[in-house]
């Protein structure tokens, strides 16, 4: 009798957890569904953050390189953080030290450039007058030199006509 009595007593617990399982299997999908769709929110929301912060800075590096492109070199690049977009804001940041210490160096060449240009031009103006002056010089020289060939020629021939009046 005692073994019937935790026969029964096993059966009856046996259809209780049955009952139970079959209480939760009805309940488990639902709880399935509430949680995954609790997980895909958290999911959706993590991809979202996580997109933001690598899409964010690497707008604002294509904003800075956009301006460098359009010859404002005075736009610069916000270095922070330790990740692999802030390795590349370093190394563009160095670029961008390297081209602004280039184009000065292109800027002060070229007002050498034109200070050198000015003085040539001067210079050049000033040859261009001398050379003038030189020219009617030359010309005054070659007019005196005509008249001292007419005098030379003039004085031979009255020298010519003396000798023969005087031979004669």
């Amino acid at each position: 009798e005692a073994f019937a009595k935790v026969t029964v007593a096993v059966r009856l617990r046996a259809v209780q957890r049955r009952e139970e399982l079959a209480l939760t299997a009805g309940r488990a999908p639902w709880l399935v569904v509430m949680v995954t769709g609790i997980v895909s929110v958290f999911a959706t929301l993590l991809a979202l953050a996580i997109a933001r912060s690598i899409l964010l800075p690497i707008r604002r590096l294509q904003s800075t390189a956009w301006a460098w492109g359009a010859g404002d070199l005075t736009a610069t690049v916000d270095v922070q953080g330790n990740d692999e977009i802030a390795d590349a804001k370093r190394d563009l940041e160095k670029m961008h030290q390297a081209l602004s210490t280039l184009v000065a160096q292109v800027h002060a060449g070229v007002e050498a450039v034109n200070a050198n240009t000015g003085e040539i031009a001067l210079a050049n103006s000033d040859l261009a007058e001398r050379s003038e002056l030189a020219v009617l010089s030359l010309q005054k020289i070659a007019a005196s030199v005509d008249q001292l060939l007419a005098a030379v020629t003039t004085t031979s021939t009255s020298a010519r006509q003396a000798v023969g009046t005087a031979s004669a």
